[in-house]
């Protein structure tokens, strides 16, 4: 599949499908969830909450440089990006690993963020 990221350079990636690949995006997905979990925890220490930040900052990057099979000026631009940024970019390939279509994922987004918008009631 054709993944683009205009960031690192003009042409689109191609990715595999492979079963690492797509092993590597469900472990990215597990680790999300695994955070959130414990970040909704009332007595988790500060110290627990820095080193789960640290690791789950160093997967994602480490997941967009091996999926795209990023060069070392392509790493120094992913470094440079905002963190929310970059872990919007691992999402959004985890997504088109597991089947989606950049189409459905700007779908999902919109749903996102529609939901995140409207007031609670």
């Amino acid at each position: 599949m054709k993944i683009k990221v205009e960031q690192f350079k003009k042409t689109p990636f191609e990715v595999k499908a492979s079963n690492k690949n797509v092993t590597a995006a469900y472990e990215l997905q597990l680790n999300f969830a695994k955070v959130s979990q414990k970040m909704e925890q009332e007595d988790i220490d500060p110290m627990d909450i820095m080193q789960l930040n640290l690791d789950t900052t160093n997967h994602v990057i480490q997941f967009v440089c091996d999926i795209l099979k990023l060069n070392d000026k392509q790493k120094d631009v992913l470094e440079d990006m905002e963190t929310q940024e970059t872990t919007e970019l691992a999402t959004r390939i985890s997504m088109r690993l597991m089947g989606m279509s950049e189409a459905e994922i700007a779908s999902a987004n919109e749903d996102k963020n529609g939901e995140e918008e409207s007031p609670k009631k």
